[in-house]
């Protein structure tokens, strides 16, 4: 998600949450200072945040435990919910 935070920022987005619990610490500090540099270039420079996302990403990626593959939630998985009455 680091590549996108444009969309949700505009959205009026003002929380992330970072699922830690399976990074070595000093490994979470980086990503942390990774998402604050996105949203630092995303909300005052959007021209070089359009530029640098994707490398942003690769870096979160980089830093990713072995056994847990990076993904997107459910930010672009369909819904089970939709077109459905209560």
């Amino acid at each position: 998600m680091i590549d996108e935070l444009g969309p949700l920022l505009t959205a009026g987005i003002d929380a992330l949450y970072i699922e830690g619990f399976t990074y070595e610490t000093e490994k979470l500090v980086e990503i942390v200072k990774l998402y604050q540099m996105a949203i630092q270039l995303a909300t005052v420079e959007s021209k070089k945040y359009a530029k640098a996302g994707l490398a942003l990403y690769n870096e979160v990626v980089k830093l990713q435990p072995k056994r847990r593959q990076t993904d997107r939630g459910f930010y672009y998985k369909p819904t089970i919910y939709k077109n459905q009455s209560r």
